[in-house]
């Protein structure tokens, strides 16, 4: 378990939401609450779930939730963007592919 500083706001077995952005908890990777929409609004084709769901140490389902609630806490404003709303209607899906896989 690695050590965080930052306050918890929420969190999974993997990940956690704090007053930072989001942290992996079982491996030091902490994103910026202000890069989490990186890729999403901006209309890039990376994003931080396509970054993280390659990582052997990291379950995609886990992270999108903990990408998701960082983006609820820290973003309220953006459930309101169609793009945001679009970005994690496909990252569901792209979940459920890996499972069956």
């Amino acid at each position: 378990m690695v050590q965080r500083t930052n306050k918890k706001l929420w969190s999974n077995r993997e990940w956690a939401v704090t007053t930072y952005g989001i942290e992996c908890i079982t491996e030091y990777y902490p994103i910026e609450k202000k890069r989490l929409l990186e890729g999403i609004t901006d209309k890039g084709n990376w994003t931080w779930f396509n970054q993280i769901s390659g990582k052997a140490w990291s379950t995609p389902y886990l992270f999108l939730q903990a990408l998701i609630e960082g983006i609820r806490i820290h973003h309220p404003k953006s459930f309101d963007d169609e793009r945001v709303a679009l970005f994690i209607e496909k990252s569901i899906a792209k979940t459920k592919e890996v499972s069956h896989e």
